[in-house]
């Protein structure tokens, strides 16, 4: 059984390198990332912590991030 670290490594590795995952990430406009953003802060105060589960890069975190959440990815 592999350990939490070996899987943060593999899960990090296959992000930076998936070349499907790339490509459907590059499919994504700027809107698809902002329509995520105005969801989230249409039905949580700013400032509320977020653990965005699956989130891939980190984008959508990080935007989050941006306006005012205390976003966390994984």
């Amino acid at each position: 059984m592999r350990n939490k670290e070996q899987i943060k490594k593999s899960m990090r590795e296959f992000y930076e390198t998936s070349a499907g995952y790339l490509t459907h990430l590059k499919s994504k406009n700027d809107q698809s990332f902002q329509d995520y953003v105005s969801f989230v802060q249409k039905y949580a105060k700013t400032g509320a912590k977020i653990l965005d589960l699956g989130c891939g890069n980190g984008l959508s975190s990080y935007l989050l991030n941006k306006k005012g959440f205390d976003a966390t990815w994984c």
